[in-house]
């Protein structure tokens, strides 16, 4: 009942709700890490690790669009590679928007209809991808919590990474799986159960290795703005990162930089060194390629309605 009632929700609503979360969020983060702090902590950042992790940044999208690109060709999807990098790109942006980023999705735009129900449920794999990869990279730092937290976390990352792999791994226990979920009853999981996903060691290769460049560009920010004496902070990224499934703001905005601000002190980093390098990477990540994304879209719109008439 509670479901079927925020489900029916105007999406007016629900996108007016994001914005007031989003603003209450960033507004308590600033009031609580102090303004100045923050922006001393950009201001001051050395500019070759700055653009070290601008760089990285850059590297991280391409390595993303790659790995994407991988898995769809292995799996029989030919799509032109322009096109391909353009929805990508643009699919950040409508990623940021949208609850769960669930917007991302529209990068199957791109393959053609007869195709697309695949592309689908191989955007979904690829998002399971890269959850396994965050959760995996996230058992170290789960040591070095205080115990009442490494538990529960612990806990939750064995079973999510035990269920995720079963999904990867073996059709027939994706199909028990989702008869015992009972989720079988509906046609479009009991497709994504049933398909035939084919996953290549280069495709696992690019998963890890999107994630080291994603993890050693914030410590290039963190590293510019403080001197870092202990590097045991790296192993608590991963864990910050998993709040990108808490998607109660644009984009993650506040809760993922809170979260940092909440962890990465336990490795002796400040609070809004911490928050401000998760805040440079969410631009140099997400926002700059989906504005580049969005523009290339705009234009190739407005060029096909020239030449249409």
């Amino acid at each position: 009942m509670i479901i079927r009632y925020f489900t029916n929700i105007s999406p007016h609503i629900k996108l007016a709700v994001k914005f007031f979360l989003t603003v209450a969020i960033i507004a308590f983060l600033i009031y609580a890490l102090e303004l100045e702090k923050l922006w001393a902590s950009v201001k001051t950042i050395q500019v070759d690790l700055l653009l070290a992790g601008i760089f990285l940044s850059a590297i991280f999208v391409f390595l993303r669009i790659g790995k994407w690109r991988i898995l769809t060709v292995i799996n029989g999807i030919n799509v032109p590679k322009s096109e391909f990098v353009r929805t990508v790109l643009y699919s950040l942006v409508i990623g940021i928007v949208t609850p769960a980023r669930v917007g991302e999705v529209i990068c199957v735009s791109c393959i053609s209809p007869k195709q697309r129900t695949h592309g689908f449920i191989l955007f979904f794999f690829d998002r399971l991808a890269e959850l396994c990869t965050v959760l995996i990279f996230a058992i170290p730092g789960m040591f070095f919590l205080p115990w009442w937290l490494a538990i529960p976390v612990g806990i939750s990352f064995t079973l999510g990474i035990f269920i995720l792999l079963v999904i990867f791994c073996s059709k027939s226990l994706r199909v028990s799986l989702g008869r015992f979920l009972r989720i079988d009853r509906n046609s479009k999981f009991r497709d994504l159960m049933q398909s035939d996903i084919s996953i290549s060691i280069s495709y696992i290769l690019m998963c890890i290795l999107t994630y080291i460049i994603a993890y050693t560009l914030i410590a290039a920010f963190i590293a510019g703005a403080f001197e870092v004496s202990s590097w045991r902070f790296i192993l608590f990224l991963p864990i910050v990162t998993l709040s990108n499934l808490i998607s109660i703001t644009f984009g993650g905005l506040g809760v993922r930089e809170g979260l940092a601000a909440c962890i990465l002190p336990l490795a002796s980093i400040p609070p809004e060194v911490s928050a401000s390098a998760l805040f440079l990477s969410f631009i140099f990540t997400r926002v700059v390629p989906g504005i580049l994304g969005f523009l290339w879209t705009v234009s190739r719109t407005l060029i096909n309605l020239r030449n249409s008439n």
